[in-house]
């Protein structure tokens, strides 16, 4: 069987919905025989069937990945491969620097790849690592960069990391509306007095 195997197999692209780290994935199923290229995997149960299954090296799951993206329907081990490959990368991106944004209202969030969740966590930095205040899950079929752009943007959208803007009129009588930037915590009595100025020109 390892002999027909090694005939009539095309070498296709590998199909990442069934692909496993290791040949033994049913109960029942006996590793018969094997060598560095194939293996071949024998189940009693059901009349009894017989598997032939190819080997490729890690590095071909991952250049998979990196051509063809992560499909939905992926094998739980080729997604434990996507992980570690977004892990690798974001150690790297972070020994050179490490993702921060400076947000609308001044607020500094830092960011971090978690592999358990496989998302993006977002906070501020303590004593004990990173408070994290919001997750983002991690799209597989955009890049690391991708993702970070999208993260900013989303967050950009928050009412509480933004800047209230409210339009003041014309107040200095030069025919030009004014917009001024305003912080949403100004008091109540300050915003209703440039209010009343307004109204009484």
């Amino acid at each position: 069987m390892l002999q027909e195997a090694k005939e009539y197999d095309h070498g296709d692209a590998i199909d990442l919905e069934h692909t496993f780290e290791s040949p033994i994935r049913n109960r029942g199923d006996v590793l018969l025989d094997e060598d560095n290229y194939y293996a071949v995997v024998y189940n009693n149960s059901v009349g009894g069937t017989y598997e032939i299954m190819r080997k490729v090296p890690e590095q071909e799951v991952r250049n998979a990945i990196n051509r063809y993206g992560l499909p939905d329907r992926a094998t739980e081990d080729v997604k434990e491969v996507a992980k570690s490959m977004v892990a690798e990368q974001f150690a790297e991106m972070s020994a050179k620097r490490m993702p921060v944004f400076e947000m609308e209202n001044g607020a500094v969030l830092h960011v971090q790849y978690n592999r358990d969740t496989d998302s993006l966590d977002v906070g501020t930095v303590t004593n004990a690592g990173l408070a994290v205040e919001h997750s983002f899950s991690y799209e597989h079929n955009t890049g690391l960069d991708s993702n970070l752009q999208g993260l900013h943007e989303q967050l950009s959208k928050m009412a509480e990391y933004q800047y209230g803007k409210m339009d003041i009129g014309d107040v200095d009588n030069d025919g030009n509306m004014d917009e001024v930037a305003r912080d949403e915590k100004l008091l109540v009595e300050e915003v209703e007095e440039e209010v009343y100025c307004r109204r009484g020109r």
